[in-house]
């Protein structure tokens, strides 16, 4: 049963293997490069564990003779500057214990969860007795540094704590050296050794005065609450002693720190969280590379250019008074080279801040025009007409969610990305355009697959690839060269047939009768794959087209732009997109009927004949394919007549 934080409790995951050991094997691990992770320690946890750990490792290395490396130069360091009482799982709550101050009056009980950040509820505490082993209960008195303020329950100086944790590796050992070489650069305030360092070694009781942290030396550990251990038989249990009184006054005050990052107003500076704001693209481009906010400015977090990484973490805990709103962390990769990365400083000619700009641009750009076209495709006027509809809510959530999902992440990497090459600000931005361009066609796609009238969709997709053109260079990032291959089967096997057709064969064609067709169709046919000579729908299909070829000519118009031209009305079009089986083949026959009474002399009627086929064939992927362009054409002609007469 261990009782010192130099007792193997902890799991440790390393390059090796995973074993048992102690809080000094975790500095050793570390600083040696071969700790990976502590798996018991739970996600929402990182940041603060990480902190902790690395103020425990600089603080003492600031005092030692010579840079403690082994378990034994740590363990040496920890006895001489800080005692070995601060070792200790369980003590008299009059003397101190691992990050447990002295305190008088522990009585109110905690659940493990109310030792760590998180609330079981607002304002009070679930009173049990857990049975997590120790290194959990170790690992939450860490957590416990980014708690947010409930009464009676103080929080530490680092509250809602929202860091910046760059590595060589993504692992957490590499995480903490570089935390530990960022504040080795930075300007500090020392004392005599690491204990002055360790603000939870001093008493706290409701009689003890609030500190001022410009008073600490630099960096400094402190914790928010008088939380003790006791055992309960072999189990651990947890008590406070409860005080509205800050440890540290100004918890949300900006610290001189690496990896925070730093909100700049006209009256103040602070430590920026994320508090009640949403985690999303926006946030995560300031935390990383800085920018404004509103009338107030996000520094981003020096660690950024004073230590060399390959990986970026980002970790934010959401807080309100009494609550936790949520955990959220995204790991980037900086750069692909052995050698590491950082990023320039802040000020004038910053690139990454100019990437990051204009990155945000384009997307609040794609963001907009996103919405346009979501509106047209609702046919609404704003988004106020969805209080009570729905379904319509529904899909625009979805889409919104999926255009942030896919370019929110990619547009962080994507600035991580062009800084790898030479500035070019064509090229930047054909780039960036691209991105936003495939999340905006992506998140406009789901949304228009359940939707059912298809010319309405249509003018909304035609806004949409206008807005590509106008704004992001053009629609062939979003639009495939290829078409299906049953649409390029079927235009050939047209041209095919029309090239061997006699003026006989048109006329006996465009005189027959669908019920007994003449030799002169079933010859003609044969130049169709057998898989449609074979097939009652495709025969059916083939009838209709090639009557209408005894009298419409080769290489015209396409057949929605022409319906449009001629007025053929919009809603037989909607039934003709949304038909199938036999429906569909009368409808394609009225359409080939309309075009021979409206003396169309030349039509390119493949994918009139590709519907029906795929249709017939059970390709439904073709057959949507064939629908949303009859709906594109048709629609364009519209727009186009209307702007005639406008």
């Amino acid at each position: 049963m261990p009782e010192l934080v130099t007792d193997p409790m902890f799991t440790l995951r390393t390059t090796d293997d995973t074993k048992p050991g102690s809080l000094f094997d975790i500095f050793g691990c570390a600083d040696d490069g071969t700790l990976i992770d502590l798996p018991a320690m739970r996600a929402h946890q990182r940041a603060a564990v990480v902190t902790a750990l690395a103020v425990m490792m600089v603080s003492l290395q600031r005092y030692a003779a010579a840079r403690p490396k082994s378990l034994s130069d740590w363990a040496a360091e920890w006895h001489r500057q800080i005692g070995d009482d601060a070792l200790r799982l369980v003590a008299p709550e009059s003397e101190p214990a691992f990050m447990q101050p002295p305190t008088e009056g522990a009585t109110t009980e905690l659940s493990i969860e109310a030792v760590d950040c998180l609330l079981p509820g607002v304002q009070h505490e679930v009173k049990t007795v857990d049975g997590a082993p120790e290194e959990c209960w170790v690992l939450a008195l860490m957590g416990g540094l980014a708690r947010p303020n409930v009464n009676f329950h103080r929080p530490s100086i680092r509250l809602g704590l929202t860091a910046v944790l760059p590595s060589m590796d993504g692992s957490m050992g590499s995480e903490i050296t570089c935390l530990v070489a960022g504040y080795e650069q930075l300007p500090s305030r020392d004392g005599t050794s690491a204990k002055d360092h360790m603000v939870w070694l001093r008493p706290m009781t409701r009689a003890t005065e609030p500190l001022v942290a410009t008073d600490l030396p630099q960096p400094f550990l402190s914790t928010g609450r008088a939380v003790r251990l006791y055992r309960a038989g072999e189990a651990l249990g947890a008590r406070f002693a409860p005080s509205n009184e800050y440890r540290v006054l100004a918890p949300t005050q900006w610290l001189e720190e690496p990896h925070t990052p730093k909100l700049v107003s006209a009256d103040r500076v602070e430590r920026f969280r994320l508090a009640k704001k949403h985690w999303g693209y926006d946030v995560q481009h300031q935390i990383l590379f800085g920018g404004q906010r509103g009338k107030e400015e996000v520094v981003r977090p020096r660690i950024m250019e004073l230590v060399p990484y390959r990986t970026v973490r980002l970790c934010a805990l959401g807080t309100d008074q009494g609550k936790t709103l949520g955990y959220w962390e995204a790991v980037y990769s900086a750069t692909r080279q052995n050698q590491g990365f950082r990023l320039g400083p802040v000020g004038a000619g910053d690139r990454a801040a100019d990437l990051s700009r204009r990155m945000l641009e384009r997307l609040k750009s794609g963001q907009d025009q996103l919405s346009a076209t979501l509106i047209r495709l609702l046919e609404i006027q704003d988004f106020d007409q969805l209080k009570h509809r729905a379904r319509e809510k529904v899909i625009v959530d979805q889409a919104n969610n999926h255009f942030r999902g896919l370019a929110g992440p990619a547009s962080v990497q994507k600035v991580f990305d062009l800084l790898q090459e030479p500035s070019d600000l064509e090229i930047e931005q054909q780039q960036m355009n691209a991105l936003v361009a495939d999340a905006m066609w992506n998140a406009f796609s789901r949304a228009r697959a359940v939707t059912a009238d298809y010319l309405t969709a249509a003018a909304a997709e035609d806004y949409l690839r206008g807005a590509l053109t106008r704004q992001f260079g053009g629609t062939s990032m979003v639009d495939p060269v290829d078409r299906p291959n049953l649409v390029r089967q079927t235009y050939a096997v047209l041209q095919e047939m029309i090239a061997h057709l006699t003026p006989d064969d048109r006329a006996r064609l465009r005189t027959m009768s669908l019920s007994q067709p003449p030799l002169s169709f079933w010859m003609v046919l044969a130049a169709a794959p057998e898989e449609q000579t074979n097939d009652d729908g495709c025969i059916s299909v083939w009838k209709s087209i090639l009557r209408a070829m005894g009298r419409v000519g080769p290489a015209g118009r396409a057949v929605g732009r022409i319906l449009a031209e001629t007025e053929f009305p919009r809603d037989r079009v909607s039934r003709l997109l949304s038909a199938t089986g036999s429906t569909l083949v009368g409808l394609i026959d009225e359409v080939a009927r309309w075009l021979i009474s409206h003396d169309v002399a030349n039509a390119d009627l493949s994918l009139l004949a590709t519907l029906g086929l795929a249709d017939a064939l059970a390709d439904t992927a073709t057959r949507e394919w064939t629908r949303r362009h009859i709906a594109l054409d048709y629609v364009r002609a519209v727009r186009r007549d209307e702007a005639k007469a406008a």
